[in-house]
């Protein structure tokens, strides 16, 4: 099977010559199955790149090169991990929170046991916030 792939990344961003293959498109060959928008790993004459299949090459229409599709790369444990990550974050700031919030309630309780005229505005407080 053949699919056209535009490069998005060379395996060096800073190079000139990779950089101006970039969304070019190109025709390679796979084993696989790909559809439009799959992300695959493709071999080119400056080494390993990254594409984005763009279409299948029809037939009668001609073909142009001789490399292949490496592999399809799946993004689904990928992206995964980052929800996990997200999740992680954000779970760690909450805890965070409460934790912030309770040392400070604690030191008033605290200081207001030692300390009358605090001790009466704390509990004033407490009556008005229920």
């Amino acid at each position: 099977k053949t699919f056209k792939v535009k490069i998005k990344f060379g395996t060096k961003a800073n190079d000139s010559a990779r950089r101006a293959t970039a969304n070019k498109e190109y025709h390679y060959l796979s084993y696989v199955d790909l559809v439009h928008s799959d992300q695959v790993v493709v071999e080119t004459q400056y080494g390993l790149a990254v594409g984005i299949v763009s279409g299948k090459v029809r037939p009668g229409e001609s073909f142009k090169g001789n490399k292949f599709v490496i592999q399809k790369i799946d993004m689904t444990a990928f992206e995964a991990l980052k929800q996990k990550q997200a999740k992680l974050e954000f779970l760690k700031a909450e805890i965070d929170n409460v934790i912030e919030e309770m040392t400070y309630e604690s030191r008033i309780e605290t200081f207001a046991s030692t300390n009358p005229t605090l001790a009466d505005l704390l509990s004033q407080f407490k009556e008005l916030n229920l």
